[in-house]
């Protein structure tokens, strides 16, 4: 069995000349965050979010993610103590 192989490929923000984006990752400790920093971080602009300081959980984290203005959001957040 192969395995298929997603790539990402991002169109730049109308009035640029780059392909670099501002990325937010949510979980970034986590093994899918840590993975997906490593992967982005080197060509694009990226912003890292863990507990507790940024709790996607908690309804004012919208505030702040409005106030950043990613381009993309990578919600990689989870609960693993279930």
């Amino acid at each position: 069995m192969r395995s298929a192989v997603c790539r990402l490929h991002f169109a730049p923000q109308s009035g640029t000349d780059t392909d670099c984006m501002h990325l937010l990752i949510t979980g970034s400790r986590g093994q899918l965050g840590r993975t997906l920093h490593a992967h982005f971080g080197p060509a694009h602009q990226v912003t890292l979010w863990s507990r507790p300081a940024h709790d996607i959980a908690d309804p004012s984290c919208a505030d702040a993610v409005a106030a950043l203005r990613p381009e993309v959001v990578i919600n990689a957040a989870a609960w693993t103590n279930v």
